[in-house]
């Protein structure tokens, strides 16, 4: 069973641009939003479009992180938990990460250094956060409404990538070794990560965004931010708990491991 009753609450990692931002702003239009929207960014000199946003949505709420620093995801959290409450989080979508396709992204000349940051950024980083976010959206199940499993009750989305699909890589896939592995790993993270979210009544999925026209996916992408982000939407609305673990397009179609 769908749920159209959207989250009350919603934590989106690297939200100050592209499809991030691109998720705050339809959110926020919805016939229902929710009554939060955390929007994380790394530096405040790339975040103007969110604060001026924010200004005019009171739900909006920027917070400074870089996903690489665990150390701070305590404050984070305690920073959250100070506006929300009991209330929790109902939905946290890990959108932050690294892309790289330009020199030195094939196998031949990748350094350690690139492929270190990018596993870090890309893989580990939506791991520790989201155990870091447990305690908040086990509170967030238990005051969310609609169905169990669905994004309005206890829901995470690790947005990955169909790059990241070994089944479907084949010998065009020169550009983007690190990013490429990095989101292989995240989606076999995503999958023992909801073994265990479940029995916490926690949905987590990978959800594959389109080839999108952002920084990252450079401007000859088939798909605006508005039709990825209005795609996604509709997919998260219709996640269940047999979807728990899945590897998941915007579309709603499932893409192979």
């Amino acid at each position: 069973m769908c749920s159209t009753t959207p989250p009350q609450t919603v934590f989106i990692t690297g939200a100050n641009r592209g499809i991030g931002f691109e998720l705050v702003k339809q959110l926020s239009k919805l016939r229902d939003p929710p009554k939060s929207i955390f929007a994380t960014y790394r530096d405040k000199g790339g975040a103007k479009e969110l604060f001026e946003f924010a200004k005019c949505n009171e739900s909006v709420h920027p917070i400074q992180l870089d996903v690489r620093e665990t150390d701070t995801y305590a404050k984070v959290v305690n920073e959250v938990a100070s506006v929300v409450g009991d209330r929790g989080v109902n939905l946290l979508i890990n959108n932050a990460a690294i892309g790289n396709f330009g020199p030195g992204s094939v196998f031949e000349d990748t350094p350690k250094e690139k492929l270190l940051e990018v596993f870090e950024s890309n893989t580990v980083a939506p791991v520790m956060f989201t155990r870091a976010f447990i305690p908040l959206l086990e509170k967030g199940h238990g005051s969310g409404n609609g169905e169990p499993f669905t994004w309005s009750r206890a829901c995470v989305l690790n947005i990955s990538s169909i790059v990241g699909s070994i089944a479907i890589t084949d010998s065009t896939a020169l550009l983007g070794f690190p990013y490429r592995i990095s989101k292989a790993a995240l989606n076999m993270a995503n999958k023992l990560m909801s073994i265990d979210l479940k029995k916490r009544n926690i949905l987590a999925v990978a959800i594959h965004p389109g080839w999108v026209q952002t920084d990252m996916g450079g401007p000859n992408a088939p798909l605006s931010k508005q039709q990825s982000v209005s795609s996604l939407l509709s997919t998260f609305q219709k996640l269940t708990a047999d979807d728990a673990g899945a590897f998941v397009s915007y579309d709603g179609t499932n893409i192979e491991f």
